[in-house]
């Protein structure tokens, strides 16, 4: 009994890691150039995010004059 569950342990194992070894492939390998690009993207592209800070209050809510 122990070595069939072993064996059923050791298949599911071994389909995992074949999945997990078939997409880092796919990422790597045949994915390679969409991803070069992605990161030379993500680097050189400047957004600018407008911001709107509210006032400064402490823990009673009174506004900070300094």
């Amino acid at each position: 009994m122990k070595a069939r569950r072993l064996v059923h342990v050791a298949v599911i194992f071994g389909v995992l890691l074949t999945a997990l070894i078939g997409r880092l492939a796919q990422l790597q390998i045949v994915q390679h150039s969409q991803w070069v690009e992605e990161a030379r993207r993500s680097r050189t592209e400047k957004l600018s995010i407008p911001y709107n800070r509210g006032r400064i209050v402490d823990a009673s809510g009174v506004a900070n004059r300094r």
